[in-house]
């Protein structure tokens, strides 16, 4: 039997950004663990739709701008993904999937703005 992978986040709250995450906080960080499975009713939770679009759990250098940013651009990108489930209209799920897109691609152009050396 394959364990499960487990990932802990640690994200700044984006306070400043004008929005807050929801869910369980640490000194003033939001905590998310990931993992296909569920951890004997600890933190841990399927990452959503849009933390796994943005890539949430990747951020080698632990830059909390990053995380902030992928953490906004997961939440527009989860609302346009619950557009796109909850139609039966295919203009509206194509539409809602550009906007996944664009959302990903300004995520990837912000992200690299913010790492910028």
């Amino acid at each position: 039997m394959q364990s499960a992978r487990v990932a802990t986040i640690f994200i700044q709250e984006p306070a400043s950004a004008g929005f807050s995450l929801s869910g369980p906080h640490i000194a003033g960080f939001f905590v998310a663990k990931t993992t296909k499975e569920q951890d004997m009713g600890d933190v841990t939770r399927e990452m959503t739709f849009g933390e796994k679009a943005v890539g949430l759990s990747f951020n080698p250098s632990g830059d909390a701008t990053v995380n902030d940013l992928k953490a906004c651009y997961a939440q527009v990108i989860d609302r346009a993904h619950a557009l796109r489930e909850q139609s039966q209209d295919p203009e509206v799920k194509r539409m809602a999937a550009i906007a996944i897109t664009e959302a990903q691609t300004s995520q990837m152009w912000a992200v690299k703005a913010a790492t910028w050396k």
